[in-house]
Formats: C-alpha cells, sequence, structure tokens
C-alpha cells in the first residue's frame, strides 16, 4: 500500500508513519499542483491521500478517483495538535492495507472526547 501525504500535513509528523511506504509532496514535482489535477496524477501510482485539509471532501467529488482518503482533523496542523490523532490514524491505515475499501471512501480522524 502506497500513501502520498498532501503539502498541508505537518513534515514532523511523518516519523509516525514509517511503517508504510509513503511519499510526502515536497518530495515531489507535484507541489503546488491543485487538489483535481493532483488527485487524477496521485490515483495513478498510489493507494491512499492523506491530508490534513478539514474542507477536503467538500471541495473535491472524491468517489471519482481511485483513492482512500484519510484526514486528520486536529485543531491545527502544530504537531502537538496531530499527534494525538496517529493511534486512529494508524488504525485506520491498517484496516485500509488489510481490506479493499470502495475508491473514494474517506477515513476521517479526529481526538475522541472522553
Amino acid at each position: 500500500m502506497r500513501i502520498f501525504v498532501d503539502e498541508c500535513v505537518n513534515r514532523k509528523l511523518l516519523s509516525q508513519f514509517a511503517k508504510y511506504d509513503f511519499t510526502y509532496i515536497k518530495d515531489t514535482p507535484w507541489r503546488g499542483t491543485k487538489n483535481g489535477a493532483l488527485l487524477s496524477l496521485v490515483q495513478a501510482e498510489y493507494d491512499v491521500f492523506l491530508t490534513t485539509d478539514r474542507h477536503f471532501p467538500k471541495q473535491q467529488n472524491l468517489s471519482k478517483f481511485n483513492l482512500t482518503f484519510v484526514i486528520m482533523r486536529g485543531i491545527s496542523n502544530n504537531i502537538e495538535d496531530l499527534l494525538p490523532l496517529v493511534p486512529d490514524t494508524l488504525a485506520a491505515l491498517d484496516k485500509i492495507r488489510d481490506g479493499k475499501p470502495d475508491p473514494g471512501t474517506v477515513y476521517e480522524i479526529t481526538l475522541r472526547q472522553s
């Protein structure tokens, strides 16, 4: 399973996903490509699109892309706000890896209230 990481994801967070094969957009020539065009490029080579853009599902018709989407919804993109979401994000990635979600499936990861 190959994961493409959107540029809005804090780079410091990437070490948390070391067990997965991922590519950060800033390490590709696609940096700065707009969402629809970017997703068209990404779907040819990747299985999962990881982002922290909470408005992403409203901006795109995600069902038309052959990707599974994981959206980390922290209070902000600061590392300290995203780290508590890592366990649930890893669980979602494990679930995706072990199953075959339909294209356009969206996993929204939010902080659980206790």
